[in-house]
């Protein structure tokens, strides 16, 4: 620990209120280091569950959510469709122990949390103030969490909307912390439209250390009606990572296996029905951990690569009209300022 450094968890004051499809932003701390940050939502149904379920869906509570500092750094860039899903489930892999929603008479809290180092965990016990890396929030002019919230009927089930929520957000920082050269987060998304049963290949980003890469793959399932869209594990038949300069593929993996690796959700209890279970994990999510990759915590060293050296190829099998994958690329940079 350096002499004086301070560490705080504080929420924010400001709490955000949903409104169907808007945009809603929140001014962050600027004060050291930020870690960590918990958001927890309340959400409230317009009625008790009565149609078919949608696979996790209250956490489609969150449509898109990003991260930006002044002069359009973007240091969280979570911005495929209902990204609360795949937050969620990335959640279960870095803290596979815990319950991330809790009943409260008809309505419900929800919870995520974005953990920006590579060591959310330590021995075994929590890590909230993980130094490997982390938004040198001091050194920015503006920075400020976006939440694009859903359309009403994106969550709960195919009949019920939401009728209100709000979400409120704490932050975790060290004060006092020298911040060159440490590890920032940057992450980009991009969302694909599955095309035909073949194989493509999509340029990982390059300038920075690429940690992992979480995809979410899901079938043709309407997104507003029949519960859908439905998380499915037979939407890619293999995942790879290319080296086309070398003519090298480091990582050839069958995705069922590459899914099998990763905690499942078994249940969760639906709002206005607690004693009600309904399973949601068919699966149809995997990270590829590119730490192992290259035995460092901050992953795959592309600092120095151009675009094209190094290529994400995805296989497509059972193709119908609308299947799609997301594709979230979490990575890391030095600071410099």
């Amino acid at each position: 620990m350096i002499v004086g450094e301070k560490h705080t968890q504080i929420t924010q004051s400001e709490t955000l209120t949903w409104s169907a499809g808007k945009k809603l932003q929140l001014a962050l701390p600027k004060n050291g280091l930020i870690t960590r940050i918990d958001i927890k939502a309340y959400i409230t149904a317009a009625s008790a569950v009565s149609g078919a379920l949608s696979q996790l869906g209250l956490f489609n509570f969150i449509d898109y959510l990003t991260i930006d500092g002044g002069g359009g750094v973007s240091y969280y860039g979570m911005t495929g469709d209902w990204s609360g899903r795949m937050m969620h489930l990335a959640n279960l892999q870095e803290f596979p122990p815990r319950s991330w929603n809790d009943i409260v008479a008809t309505s419900q809290n929800v919870f995520w949390t974005i953990h920006f180092g590579s060591y959310p965990t330590l021995n075994g016990v929590d890590n909230p103030y993980d130094l490997s890396a982390g938004i040198p929030a001091k050194d920015e002019t503006t920075l400020n969490l976006t939440w694009t919230c859903p359309i009403a009927a994106t969550s709960i089930d195919d009949v019920v909307d939401i009728s209100s929520g709000t979400m409120t957000v704490t932050c975790y920082e060290v004060l006092n912390y020298p911040l060159r050269g440490v590890m920032k987060p940057v992450s980009s998304t991009e969302q694909y439209a599955h095309t035909a049963n073949k194989t493509n290949r999509f340029d990982v980003p390059t300038g920075a250390y690429v940690r992992r890469i979480f995809l979410l793959s899901q079938d043709e399932v309407a997104k507003n009606t029949t519960n859908g869209p439905v998380l499915a594990n037979d939407e890619i038949d293999t995942v790879a990572l290319e080296l086309p300069r070398t003519n090298e593929t480091p990582v050839s993996v069958d995705w069922q296996t590459l899914a099998f690796t990763q905690s499942k959700p078994t249940s969760m209890q639906v709002i206005n029905a607690p004693n009600t279970a309904y399973p949601y994990g068919p699966g149809g999510f995997a990270i590829l951990d590119l730490r192992q990759l290259s035995n460092s915590p901050w992953g795959l060293n592309l600092t120095e690569k151009n675009t094209g050296d190094v290529k994400l190829a995805l296989k497509v099998q059972n193709y119908s009209s609308g299947d799609d994958t997301t594709i979230f690329y979490d990575m890391l940079k030095p600071h410099v300022k």
